[in-house]
């Protein structure tokens, strides 16, 4: 599984323009990290199409769609939270929530704190979150039946992924990397 993963981001660091090589070549050399985190199941196509909510309290009763659900490191998924906690919109990319930042800083102090995290396990998980991203967004689909997923391209065929990588790793207001 390492080698699949680190055969995935280096395909991207080749495919990619220059402006995503830092952060992928920074994923590559995370690997050993990330993959001294508990393997899980992830889902892999998580967001709000596939989860269900109670109509009264608004509270997770259920996720559908877990035909891509795989084991991997834990975090890997981790980038299918902006879905609930921003939007994305085709000609801008991704606009934050006005909470947003109160948001992000519950969730990791909450995984922090209730699981007992030291933060170069945090540093590993969000590590992880990018790596998920990469894999998620980075290549054509990675559906069955389907041709083999190839880098996405820097033009009309890929502009929508290019978009959401460009919000989340690059652009300063809405990136998730420091």
């Amino acid at each position: 599984m390492f080698q699949r993963y680190e055969s995935d981001l280096r395909q991207l660091l080749a495919a990619l323009p220059s402006r995503f090589r830092p952060v992928i070549q920074q994923s590559i050399d995370s690997l050993p990290a990330i993959f001294s985190l508990p393997m899980v199941l992830v889902h892999k196509d998580f967001g709000v199409n596939n989860a269900m909510v109670g109509a009264d309290d608004n509270h997770l009763v259920g996720v559908i769609d877990w035909a891509e659900a795989e084991i991997g490191p834990f975090g890997t998924n981790l980038h299918s939270l902006q879905q609930f906690m921003s939007k994305y919109r085709l000609r801008v990319g991704w606009i934050r929530h006005a909470n947003y930042e109160t948001l992000d800083r519950i969730f990791w102090d909450a995984l922090s704190t209730s699981a007992g995290l030291d933060a170069e396990t945090i540093q590993a998980i969000k590590a992880a979150r990018i790596v998920g991203l990469l894999r998620s967004h980075g290549f054509t689909s990675r559906l069955a039946n389907k041709p083999a997923p190839e880098p996405i391209r820097d033009d009309e065929s890929g502009a929508y992924e290019m978009l959401g990588l460009d919000g989340l790793l690059i652009a300063p207001a809405t990136k998730l990397v420091d």
